[in-house]
């Protein structure tokens, strides 16, 4: 399924230059930042390993042009399987977003952020990574080179309240040293 994928993905990459430079551009980041490794040649036969597809998400507006690469958890084998069928999403850790919302009336000044690589902020434990694996290939014509995603996936069941979930150890471990970054 991984690599059909990717195969249709290099089909498009090599009709839109700028997709594929800026596709490549973040894969080869994401290997720079540790997000992913490479797959010793030794590991690669794993019969507990699940790959995920992968694919262009773009934002535009007016002239500005934004791309994520998604690995989707969700996408189905033949036998109906997804990798999200089997993960626990976790209890709910955030309030309501309407009670969220509607607390904002209360205050003259309100501030929002936009919390980078906040799922890649939480690593997974060694032994659970071969369940997070892509296949990616730096040019059409070279063979597919196996990985692990390190961090968590976004798009995964589990990955708004591992985020979340982050957070609030945060507080907890760095709170009496931050007091109004803790409150907030």
């Amino acid at each position: 399924m991984a690599l059909k994928s990717l195969s249709g993905m290099q089909r498009r990459l090599s009709r839109d230059a700028r997709l594929a430079e800026a596709y490549g551009s973040f894969m080869r980041n994401y290997e720079r930042l540790g997000h992913m490794t490479r797959v010793p040649a030794l590991e690669i036969r794993c019969e507990d390993a699940w790959y995920l597809p992968h694919h262009a998400v773009i934002q535009a507006s007016g002239d500005k042009w934004k791309l994520r690469v998604v690995f989707d958890a969700s996408r189905t084998t033949r036998e109906g399987h997804c990798l999200n069928n089997f993960l626990w999403s976790g209890p709910p850790l955030q309030s309501d977003l309407s009670l969220i919302l509607s607390n904002w009336r209360k205050y003259r000044f309100a501030f929002i952020v936009d919390m980078v690589r906040v799922f890649r902020r939480a690593l997974v434990v060694r032994e659970d990574r071969d369940l997070q694996r892509g296949v990616w290939a730096t040019i059409a014509d070279a063979g597919p080179v196996d990985y692990r995603l390190n961090a968590v996936a976004c798009g995964t069941t589990c990955a708004p309240y591992l985020a979340i979930r982050t957070f609030l150890q945060f507080v907890t471990d760095e709170g009496v040293d931050f007091p109004l970054g803790a409150m907030v």
